[in-house]
Order: structure tokens, then sequence, then C-alpha cells
């Protein structure tokens, strides 16, 4: 929602780990660069990643864990000219996220958005 925040007191987590935010909303992956990806479908150099049933349980994150490095040997992979379109999406995601976390509809609706 439109000037949604959390406390400030929430921080980030370290690099390659699994989180949730206050509010039980979808898990986020916290990926290289310093930026918040959402656990949801997204496109990386024509490759579909369905990552919208990995949600932030105790149960479920080794499982997410395990997407999450498959994710990140392809993206490894991807030519250097078309990572600009994931970065760009990665850093919409990221400017969200600065203070806070987003809903999974509002970062689906920002990453699509061009």
């Amino acid at each position: 929602m439109p000037g949604h925040s959390v406390p400030q007191t929430m921080t980030h987590p370290p690099p390659a780990t699994l989180t949730c935010d206050l509010y039980n909303i979808d898990a986020v992956l916290y990926i290289n660069y310093g930026k918040l990806v959402e656990v949801e479908t997204f496109l990386l150099s024509g490759l579909k990643y369905n990552l919208a049933s990995v949600y932030c349980t105790q149960d479920r994150l080794e499982e997410a864990k395990k997407i999450y490095l498959r994710v990140l040997e392809e993206f490894e992979k991807v030519p250097e000219e078309e990572l600009s379109t994931l970065r760009i999406a990665i850093w919409r995601i990221s400017t969200l996220t600065r203070i806070g976390w987003i809903k999974q509809r509002r970062c689906t609706s920002e990453c699509s958005n061009g």
C-alpha cells in the first residue's frame, strides 16, 4: 500500500540468507549487490523461475535456499548484455525496499512496468 512502511528497527539480513518481514508477507531473497529480490516469478534471459510457492515458513526455508542457489548459478551464465534488464528490475525493487519491505503484488507490478 502507498505510504506503508515498517518500524525503523528492521534491519537487512546478511547476504545470501532468507528472512521474513514483520507482517508475514512472502519471503524475500537478499541477493548480490545488496539488492532485495521478491520470491516471485521473474524472467532471466528467457528462463522462467517460478518461486511463488516458496513462503516464509520455517519448514520451507531449506527448499527456498536451494532454489536461490540454483537461480544464482543461472545468473552467472547470462551474457553481460542481457544482464541490464535484470539489474534494472532488481534496482527498482531495491529503491522500494531501502527502508522496509514491499508486498508481493506491489513488487510484481513494479517489476513488470517496462
